[in-house]
């Protein structure tokens, strides 16, 4: 019998979509993970997710032909964070996850496999 990886499951969007986030954001270490919708709109978030609400904004612009992006940000001439952008397509529209600070070898493959997760909860 194959054991479930998944300890914690949600049947609402919402809250599964913040399980997933908060998954990605642990095992890459991140401050925080915010999936965006395709205008810069926080759509759920995990982590210090009130201090990055900013980035969620920027993604849109960020990311030049819905390719992953990577850099530094500075918000209202605040201290700059490392910042991973993911674009995803989703069955309600294109999206970004978000990802702020991170362990620097683990950050781009957490968020494409997390996109995955995405996808499968708004399928």
């Amino acid at each position: 019998m194959k054991e479930e990886r998944r300890t914690k499951r949600s049947h609402n969007v919402h809250e599964a979509l913040e399980l997933q986030l908060e998954a990605i954001a642990t095992r890459a270490s991140f401050n925080s993970v915010i999936l965006a919708e395709h205008q810069g709109i926080p759509v759920a978030g995990a982590g210090k997710v009130f201090e990055d609400e900013e980035i969620a904004a920027l993604a849109p612009r960020l990311v030049p032909g819905k390719k992953l992006w990577q850099g530094k940000v500075s918000i209202d001439n605040g201290p700059e964070k490392q910042v991973t952008i993911a674009p995803i397509k989703t069955d309600v529209g294109d999206l970004f996850i978000c990802g702020v600070g991170g362990q620097s070898s683990k950050v781009l493959a957490e968020l494409l496999v997390g996109s995955k997760g995405v996808n499968r909860i708004l399928a």
